[in-house]
């Protein structure tokens, strides 16, 4: 299971110039897809608002 900084490093070697809050959103989302398609988490950080 990856780290959700691992994720987000990822989001931003693909979209180099983004915001911080759209990365955190685009992480929320592929959290939830992975746990939707997978049923298991993308990664084990816990969300918070």
């Amino acid at each position: 299971m990856k780290r959700a900084i691992d994720i987000a490093a990822r989001i931003l070697s693909e979209l180099n110039d983004i915001f911080t809050m759209k990365v955190q959103k685009l992480a929320l989302y592929l959290q939830a897809y992975h746990l939707v398609t997978v049923d298991e988490p993308l990664f084990s950080e816990q969300i918070e608002a």
